[in-house]
């Protein structure tokens, strides 16, 4: 056990001063005596005016600086820096930082064996074989430096390596080719040999290669697109779904006529892509993107659903009013903007939704409440990282569900009943599959109230879904199932003083706090009929 705290000690400089400068005990040595930790001891002996012993450092960490020493070690033994370093206890950059400070030419025996004598690097390397790196130890360098006095001396490499795909892109007519005689974009290329679309533009213009005026080519209405851009002409379920996706992760020109989806999983956009047959693929730093250039399909977008373009869609955007009127569209619509802006715990208990439309919340809350009597939420602000050029924070809104029960009922509501999908591919599988668990496991409200129903205890629920009585009590409480017994003062009073059961043991079974059942306990008074012949600490 620690030792109890002596203020009383601490407080005395005489003591202090006893202790830390006669008997030179350590501040961390006369912090055990004290019961703390070593920081008021420091401040008190500042506060006394009680001066510091100088923290001596151990001989070996002092040889680095010594001329004479690191000459004889890098010189005459033949050590590297980094083995000095290993000696000294400091890495290989403060060796060099003394051997400059001391004008010690430490490169000077890697150019004599590498600069001077081609034929020891040559030896090394071809002959004995040993690697770069590997001929770096022995001459002090790193394995960047042996590469370039290889190069130099016209080494060959052991290993060539294989041409790059990337090398394409160099080869003035294969771009010639691609961009102007099959006219693929610098996007299309970029896709094809797996770069940046930047690095495609900038091997155009060094080889002069004139560029398209390519806002002006999807600004015009003979602009073909590359997919079918009546596909949403008719409204079917792929279509919300992808509607929500847009609504969520996509983007609409306001200048051009592309329509733009940006996700981290190349496999949704795979997929819609396919329903949709076509679009351009480009990948990001981080993410990937596909776009859909087409007039029409842009002016469906704001004109038939409301989708606006910019900026100011994260802001204001909604779910349009032709799928919220159909409940047979709504829940695919909702599915892709939870893909797109949702989350959901490992383990499927817990789900909410984060967009900066404060109107998508309050669209799919309603929604939610409406077709599947999930509770009503408040919608929370949830600040972001950086402050924007006006001085405000950046951040977003949220709406939050708690329960294993809601978020059950909610991928049956978004999956279908089988989470199948209503025989749809389209939605994320990382998600679904957390969904998927969690009704696994808990099998739903239906069955649980059927449970209780037939009969079985808590205890018999828990060992078939095989959780603890915990976890299915906080179940069932979400769901209304108990009636709560320990509210009444006669039950409450067998359990407690009776049979002397202890609050986090009847709070465990019902699933509540232990603050709500100490509440009825000092309610009706049952502490001090308790406390007589037992003791008041074995309450908890």
């Amino acid at each position: 056990m620690p030792a109890r705290l002596r203020i009383e000690e601490l407080e005395s400089p005489t003591w202090l001063k006893q202790k830390y400068s006669i008997e030179r005990l350590t501040a961390e040595e006369i912090g055990n005596l004290l019961g703390c930790s070593k920081n008021p001891v420091l401040n008190k002996l500042e506060e006394f005016g009680i001066p510091k012993r100088e923290v001596r450092p151990h001989i070996s960490s002092l040889l680095y600086r010594d001329e004479a020493w690191l000459r004889e070690q890098y010189f005459e033994r033949g050590l590297s820096t980094k083995d000095i370093g290993a000696i000294c206890c400091v890495d290989r950059g403060t060796i060099q930082k003394w051997m400059k400070h001391y004008k010690i030419p430490f490169n000077e025996r890697a150019n004599q064996l590498c600069k001077n004598d081609p034929g020891w690097l040559r030896e090394k390397y071809l002959e004995e074989g040993l690697s770069a790196a590997k001929i770096g130890n022995l001459a002090g360098v790193e394995r960047c430096t042996i590469l370039r006095w290889l190069e130099k001396h016209d080494v060959p490499r052991r290993h060539t390596p294989p041409p790059s795909k990337y090398a394409q892109y160099r080869n003035k007519e294969w771009l010639l080719e691609q961009y102007v005689k099959k006219e693929l974009s610098t996007y299309e290329i970029a896709d094809g040999i797996g770069c940046c679309f930047q690095t495609v533009c900038e091997w155009l213009d060094e080889f002069d290669i004139p560029r398209r005026d390519w806002v002006a080519h999807l600004r015009s209405e003979n602009c073909e697109s590359s997919w079918n851009d009546k596909f949403f002409d008719e409204l079917t379920t792929d279509g919300a779904y992808i509607i929500g996706m847009i609504i969520a992760d996509g983007s609409i020109s306001t200048e051009q006529y592309v329509i733009q989806i940006v996700q981290k999983d190349r496999r949704i956009l795979d997929k819609i892509s396919s329903v949709m047959s076509g679009g351009n693929f480009h990948q990001m730093s981080n993410a990937w993107q596909v776009s859909f250039n087409s007039k029409h399909a842009r002016e469906i977008m704001t004109d038939k659903f409301g989708i606006p373009n910019g900026k100011q869609k994260s802001y204001t955007v909604r779910i349009p009013d032709c799928i919220l009127e159909r409940d047979d569209l709504v829940s695919h619509c909702i599915r892709g903007i939870f893909d797109g802006d949702g989350f959901v715990r490992k383990g499927g208990s817990h789900f909410e939704f984060c967009s900066g439309s404060l109107g998508l919340l309050s669209d799919i809350a309603n929604v939610l409440t409406r077709l599947i009597s999930l509770p009503a939420v408040e919608l929370n602000w949830v600040p972001g990282g950086y402050i924007k050029k006006n001085g405000e924070r950046s951040g977003a809104y949220n709406i939050e569900y708690g329960s294993v029960l809601d978020a059950i009922d909610f991928a049956r509501f978004i999956y279908g009943p089988d989470l199948e999908c209503y025989g749809s591919n389209l939605y994320l599988e990382r998600k679904k599959e957390r969904f998927q668990s969690s009704c696994d496991r808990w099998r739903g409200r239906d069955w649980l109230c059927e449970q209780i129903k037939s009969g079985k205890t808590n205890e018999d629920i828990a060992i078939e879904l095989n959780v603890s009585v915990h976890r299915v009590a906080k179940v069932l409480n979400g769901i209304g199932v108990h009636d709560f017994p320990y509210k009444d003062s006669e039950w409450l009073r067998a359990e407690f003083v009776n049979k002397g059961r202890s609050v986090y043991g009847i709070a465990d079974d019902y699933g509540v706090r232990s603050d709500a059942i100490l509440y009825y306990v000092n309610k009706y008074g049952l502490m001090e009929e308790r406390s007589g012949y037992w003791n008041q600490d074995m309450a908890f």
